[in-house]
This record gives C-alpha cells, sequence and structure tokens, in this order.
C-alpha cells in the first residue's frame, strides 16, 4: 500500500470525515448552551452551584450527603449494609435535608456502594474500565451502552426499582438487536 506524503490533502481527506463535522457541530451547539447561560442566568446559576455546600439543599442531599453516608457504611460494614437497612442507618447519621432529618439515598451510586460495600466498588470500576477500554477502542457502540449504564446511576436513587430494570432491559435488547445488524448500518 502507497502513502501520500502531501500534507495538503491529509488535511482536506481528514475535514471531510463526517465524524469531524458531527463533533465541531456538537461543539459548538454546546459553547452556545454554554455562553447563553452565563450570559441570562448568572445569578441563579451561581446560586445554585453554590448551595451544593448548604446542608439540608437538594444538591447538598444528592452530591454531598452520599459521601458521608458512604464514609460511616465504610466503618461501619465495608462489606455493605444489609437490604432494608437504609432508612435506619441514615436516619442516625443526623443529615438534614430540606426541613427534616433525610432518611433515603438518591444517588444510585451511593445506593449500590451502600448496599454491596467493595463489590459495589467493584462493580463501579468495572464499568469505567470497559468506559475507558471502549473509547480507546474506538467501538463507540459498546461504549455507548457503557456510558449509559454508568450514567444513569448518577441520576436516580431507584436502581432496584421496576422502573429502572424496564429501562436498562430495553438498552439492553436495542444493543443486541444493533450488534446483529437488525437495527443500523449494515
Amino acid at each position: 500500500m502507497e502513502y501520500n506524503r502531501d500534507p495538503n490533502l491529509a488535511v482536506t481527506h481528514a475535514s471531510n470525515e463526517p465524524s469531524c463535522f458531527v463533533g465541531l457541530i456538537f461543539s459548538f451547539y454546546l459553547l452556545l448552551v454554554l455562553v447563553l447561560v452565563f450570559l441570562t442566568l448568572p445569578g441563579d446559576l451561581f446560586y445554585r452551584l453554590s448551595e451544593i455546600n448548604t446542608e439540608g439543599t437538594s444538591g447538598y442531599w444528592r452530591l454531598i450527603a452520599p459521601q458521608k453516608i458512604i464514609i460511616n457504611a465504610f466503618s461501619t460494614t465495608p462489606f455493605g449494609v444489609p437490604f432494608g437497612q437504609v432508612e435506619n442507618f441514615v436516619t442516625s447519621l443526623g443529615l438534614v435535608h430540606g426541613n427534616t432529618i433525610g432518611s433515603s439515598i438518591d444517588n444510585g451510586m451511593a445506593l449500590l456502594i451502600f448496599y454491596f460495600g467493595v463489590f459495589g466498588v467493584g462493580f463501579l470500576i468495572y464499568i469505567l474500565f470497559q468506559i475507558v477500554k471502549f473509547t480507546l477502542l474506538g467501538n463507540y457502540k459498546k461504549l455507548m451502552f457503557w456510558v449509559y449504564a454508568f450514567m444513569s446511576l448518577q441520576f436516580t436513587g431507584g436502581v432496584f426499582l421496576p422502573e429502572f430494570t424496564l429501562l436498562l432491559v430495553f438498552l439492553i435488547y436495542s444493543y443486541r438487536l444493533t450488534n446483529l445488524n437488525v437495527i443500523g448500518d449494515k
């Protein structure tokens, strides 16, 4: 196979790739959204970001409180707290959620670590390893599956609910269909 050494041809070829245009358009829209957010909502935005450190706020409960709960859970039971004990355990810590003492964990990753301890941490490390592996291999179909699995844990505390399981089953089913070339490019 003969390679062309003309640098202008290489630049022209790379810029004509569809993925290059998609990435450029995505980056432009992301930058546009960020600029609009910072120009239109500076007071509200900075208030919402600063509330993360204020005990009793929603941001604190979803981001900071799970860390405190996990640290306490690891110090007492490193292999996980028995199922059904989340309310008793969290209430005993006395963390404020709104106007009352909190009694739940609203973060799926924290919930997995809480119930499964070091095995939950191992599972999350495995997911992150899969994300890095498929990113480096350039296999974006498999990457999207693992990114969804990881990101869905960020935004829900209901990882044991039937609704979460149903969405995950739909994802796995559509993932398998695309790998069988029933759907998607052939």
